[in-house]
């Protein structure tokens, strides 16, 4: 009589089981797209295609840590 908190848990995980595999079972049927995302047409068009290139900005003193140190040192 004292199991019966171990079986009525046992008992739910159980049902909860089988709920999802009938879940799984009957989307698997249907497909969550009619089309693949590689099958679909382009709707805006692409137009001055050119590849992106960020600036260069000029670099006057190095960074590293040893002028970091020496700076906060002073």
């Amino acid at each position: 009589m004292n199991n019966w908190l171990a079986l009525g848990i046992i008992a739910i995980v159980l049902i909860i089981l089988i709920g999802n595999f009938s879940t799984v079972r009957r989307n698997a049927k249907t497909p969550l797209r009619k089309k693949s995302l590689n099958d679909l047409q382009e709707t805006l068009p692409r137009t001055n295609k050119t590849s992106h290139q960020m600036p260069s900005i000029p670099q006057n003193q190095p960074h590293s840590d040893a002028n970091k140190t020496s700076k906060q040192e002073q």
